[in-house]
């Protein structure tokens, strides 16, 4: 038995094979749509205890953390701008390279955080770079 036969039995034309066939391949596309109890339950039982306040806090912890991290490397920044401008103290090439990425890592978080005062280091970011390209074009370091 074809599906012309079967059709024809239950009283369907055989002219309406194409529309018949678009109806059930429309049904079938949308009938994977997935309904899972449990999320539902895992996400009342989330809010029952609270893990939405939580993970907001949490956020708002990591947000404080990369923040005060920031301010460290800024002096740490700064800190090594003074010695280098007064001279006082001969820095090593590592150290040159550490704080060369501090200001890299520094001037990214700025600009991620636009509303974060970053112009403190400008004038002390100069000085490092300057200082470090004399040192290296003189084989000092």
């Amino acid at each position: 038995m074809n599906v012309q036969e079967i059709l024809q039995l239950i009283g369907v034309s055989v002219q309406r094979n194409w529309l018949l066939l678009i109806a059930g391949l429309s049904l079938i596309q949308i009938a994977p749509i997935k309904i899972n109890p449990w999320s539902w339950l895992g996400k009342w039982a989330g809010k029952m205890m609270g893990v939405k306040d939580l993970s907001d806090k949490i956020d708002a912890l990591e947000k404080k953390v990369d923040e005060n991290d920031a301010i460290r490397i800024r002096k740490d920044i700064l800190k090594f701008g003074d010695e280098v401008r007064v001279g006082h103290i001969e820095h090593s090439k590592e150290s040159f390279d550490q704080v060369l990425d501090d200001i890299t890592s520094y001037e990214q978080y700025c600009k991620d955080h636009p509303k974060f005062e970053n112009n403190r280091t400008v004038l002390t970011t100069k000085v490092i770079k300057d200082t470090y390209h004399k040192l290296y074009v003189e084989h000092r370091i």
